[in-house]
């Protein structure tokens, strides 16, 4: 991964909790290898963190709202004790310039089929889309491209099943 790019988005994580009062009360940015989620808040380690996994596989403005997304839950942590994607959270991620819902997509689709093929299962589908799952599957998942592609809300279709086949 480029480096550069891993410590600009570092330095922005830093002046961000910095611009916004949390470094004073201790909070720190940090990466980790997630492999489900793209970024996370920690109030019990009081840190907001990036996977350097998954990173390949979003673009720097879909990472930077990431970054924002996670500050707007450690500010609503400060304010109210906890943090979940209700209305007051919402409020402090339109304050701090985030996207307010609660999931982000892949955008690079090239880097995603390849950490499918790197993770231990991947999840085929019948036009031959693939993504990474870590873990064996005991409910049907269905397509979220395929789903997209037809137009439909984030749910299961039959139609779309992926298929999980195991790598290694």
């Amino acid at each position: 991964m480029n480096n550069t790019r891993k410590q600009n988005l570092e330095s922005l994580a830093k002046n961000l909790l910095e611009e916004w009062g949390l470094k004073s009360k201790g909070w720190t940015f940090c990466w980790n290898s997630r492999k489900r989620s793209f970024g996370v808040c920690s109030p019990r380690l009081k840190t907001i963190a990036l996977s350097d996994y998954l990173l390949p596989t979003i673009n720097n403005d879909s990472a930077e709202d990431t970054i924002r997304h996670e500050l707007a839950h450690a500010l609503d942590v400060e304010e109210r004790g906890t943090s979940d994607h209700s209305w007051k959270w919402k409020q402090w991620a339109i304050k701090v310039g985030a996207d307010p819902t609660r999931t982000k997509s892949h955008d690079n689709t090239e880097a995603s089929e390849e950490l499918a093929s790197q993770s231990k299962y991947t999840l085929v589908c019948k036009k031959g889309h693939k993504s990474p799952s870590h873990k064996k599957r005991k409910r049907s998942v269905s397509c979220s491209r395929c789903n997209k592609e037809a137009g439909l809300p984030s749910a299961y279709y039959e139609k779309f099943k992926m298929e999980q086949i195991r790598n290694y």
